[in-house]
């Protein structure tokens, strides 16, 4: 039975060669001012110490030791061994502070979590390889760069994660509505340490997709949740998020081939039309047939992407036509033809 007020909360920790922050990472779960806690760690195949580090908290963790799949297989595997009614992820090379999981759970008393499917991200502040705090805002630059979050306030009416203590920035029904004309959703969420959700919701998300997936599993977590639940967030400050310059997601100028990008794309597709198709709606996400694949065409081909772009313009309009989408077909023209003039200007000077 569940317990309505004091729940049983799972702290599912990811973990892939860390040793420099693992310990930090652990203490900070197990010593949370919230007693009725579980810590499941999973250990990625790690060629460091990580293990023996592990192996130090003993009973106090349920600790899941695997060959090296990445951040999707490590986080399918957690979710399995673990069993709280809350849902709560950390990365290894992050820190909960110490109040987190109490107060997310008195958030989710108030929202009468245990009759909805529930989402809830909280602001997270930034800190140093040594553990320093330092001033950065995440969230602007999320939601500031060009993109699929430049759509956020068609989506759901708002602009600002952060705004309240709790704030409710989508149901599942807003989140359709849109895809079903735009062919993707912006991403509701932050980074994976700053994520909660209630094993209901969970129960229909996992598992996640485990081929060709070793990082960004969050994006396919919390797209998968946004189209089955309700997303919230708030304003708390209840996670650390370290920046120590080799972040998967932060600071990464690795550049991916354009052929890889597209099939993690289509990945995504794949599994986002499968939970629509487990709720009996029609199957709608194509992301490079939409608006947000114009700044990777851009970012991978620069200024020689006339006709992909051209032909993206026309399928978004194709697929469905209203304001936004004509303002879509308009710019991306005048880009190209920016592009063409800009051409015919070097190759016949003045």
């Amino acid at each position: 039975m569940k317990s309505k007020v004091n729940p049983l909360v799972s702290i599912i920790i990811n973990n892939y060669n860390y040793e420099l922050f693992l310990e930090k990472a652990i203490v900070s779960a197990v010593e949370q001012s919230y007693e009725n806690i579980e810590v499941v760690i999973v250990d990625d195949g790690s060629t460091d110490s990580s293990r023996q580090i592990i192996a130090k908290f003993g009973t106090q963790i349920v600790s899941v030791l695997k060959k090296n799949g990445g951040q999707s297989s490590s986080l399918n595997s957690g979710f399995q061994a673990s069993t709280g009614e809350i849902l709560c992820f950390l990365d290894a090379d992050d820190i909960f502070c110490k109040n987190k999981v109490e107060q997310v759970v008195n958030l989710l008393n108030r929202l009468k979590w245990q009759n909805h499917h529930i989402l809830l991200n909280n602001f997270l502040d930034t800190i140093d390889k040594q553990g320093n705090v330092i001033k950065i805002d995440l969230v602007n630059e999320i939601l500031s760069a060009p993109g699929e979050w430049q759509f956020l306030k068609e989506l759901t009416g708002k602009s600002l994660f952060f705004k309240d203590e709790i704030n409710l920035l989508s149901t599942s029904e807003q989140v359709y509505q849109f895809a079903a004309k735009y062919r993707f959703i912006p991403y509701l969420g932050v980074q994976t340490s700053g994520i909660t959700m209630t094993r209901s919701l969970a129960e229909k998300v996992f598992p996640l997709p485990q081929e060709s997936i070793r990082i960004s599993a969050d994006v396919f977590l919390v797209k998968a949740a946004s189209l089955n639940g309700r997303i919230y967030s708030t304003n708390y400050p209840l996670t650390k998020y370290r920046i120590h310059g080799n972040n998967s997601w932060y600071g990464n100028k690795i550049k991916k081939e354009f052929e890889e990008q597209k099939k993690f794309f289509l990945e995504l597709d794949k599994f986002l039309n499968s939970k629509l198709k487990v709720l009996n709606k029609k199957e709608v996400f194509y992301y490079m047939q939409s608006m947000v694949a114009k700044s990777y065409y851009r970012f991978y081909f620069d200024d020689e992407c006339d006709f992909r772009l051209l032909n993206l313009a026309v399928e978004v309009v194709k697929w469905h036509l209203n304001r936004t989408t004509m303002h879509f077909f308009l710019k991306t023209v005048v880009l190209v033809a920016s592009f063409q003039y800009k051409r015919l200007t070097n190759v016949f000077p003045s």
